[in-house]
This record gives structure tokens, sequence and C-alpha cells, in this order.
């Protein structure tokens, strides 16, 4: 009989650490395949940010805006856009969409350019820009003064006033076989120059 419980005892004590061992071992592999994953996951990120680092946002700047007095009713608003592409492919501006802004009243918006659906058609209103290079790029609108109160003009004719002008510019990066449309969204102070 002690002998029969001696083997039980052996045998339930093999098959307690023989469901130790299976359980430390597919306890290690899980960790080892979670550290792998985890490496594959480390490298995938550290890819992107490089290349993101290594793809600039394209820059825009105003290069001018001035205000032509037409006759006492209307005045014509110019603006011109300096773009400027920091990168070493070249990038497609498709479209500038803007708004000036004076004493907290939209005074005009505009656009330059087509938002593009689908494939670029040979009558496509896009820009390229190509590597580390700028372009400009210009709108005029006619405002009618009528639509506004008399002290912005007064103002604005003495040459006292600033404008905000704030907009998105949209635009495709190429890399590789790969083609991504990407925003920018911008915002500036600048003196309205008034001339007759």
């Amino acid at each position: 009989m002690k002998v029969l419980h001696k083997i039980y005892f052996i045998s339930g004590s093999l098959a307690i650490f023989s469901i130790i061992v299976f359980l430390v071992y597919v306890e290690s592999n899980a960790s080892l395949k979670n550290g792998i994953f985890k490496g594959i996951q480390s490298e995938i990120k550290n890819n992107e940010t490089s290349n993101s680092d290594s793809q600039r946002q394209i820059e825009i700047s105003i290069a001018r805006l001035a205000l032509h007095k037409i006759n006492n009713n209307e005045s014509a608003l110019q603006i011109s856009f300096d773009v400027n592409n920091p990168n070493a492919g070249t990038l497609i501006l498709e479209e500038i969409k803007y708004d000036i802004i004076i004493q907290n009243i939209k005074l005009v918006s505009g656009s330059i350019g087509q938002m593009l659906e689908g494939f670029l058609t040979p009558t496509a209103d896009t820009f390229p820009i190509i590597d580390n290079s700028s372009i400009m790029l210009k709108d005029r609108k006619v405002i009618d003064r009528n639509f506004f109160d008399p002290t912005i003009w007064k103002n604005v004719d003495r040459g006292a006033s600033r404008v905000i002008v704030n907009g998105t510019i949209s635009y495709k990066s190429t890399t590789g076989l790969e083609s991504n449309r990407l925003e920018k969204n911008f915002q500036f102070s600048s003196p309205l120059n008034s001339t007759f």
C-alpha cells in the first residue's frame, strides 16, 4: 500500500511539474513573441517618424497686400502669396483659400487654384513647385465700399489699418509611388496699404 502511495505521489508530482514546465514555456514564448512584435512596432514607428521628419511642410507668407481705390464706391484688393517648397521633391499646390478680416468683419474671401478630385487634368488649375523653390500667386477682388461701415474706410484710406489674413493651403506630396493630400492652416496680421 505504501508503495502504491509513493507511485501516486511521484506520478502526481511529475504531472504537476509537467504542467508548470508547459505553462512557463507558453508564457516565455508569448513574452518573446510580444517582444518581437513590440520591436517591429517600434521599428515601424521610427521609420514613420523619420519619413515625416524628412517631409517638411510647405511654407506660405504674404508677399503683398494692397487696396487700390477705383472710385468712391469700389476698391480693388490685391494679394500676393509667396509659397515655398522646402523639400527635395516636387509638391503640387492645389488651392489656397483665404479670408481677410478687418476690425472683426470679413472684408473679403477668395481662393487661388482648384482642389482636385481624382486625377490631374491638363486644364487643372494647380501649381507644381519644384524642390527647394518658391512661387508667387496673386489674386484680385473688387470690394463694394458701401457694404461696410464708413469708419473702416477712413482708417484704411489713412493707412492706419491692419487686417488678419487666415486660411488653408492644400497640396499634394508624392513620395515614391504614394501620393498624400496635405493641408496647412495659416494666419497673418498685415498692414493694409491703400493707394489712390
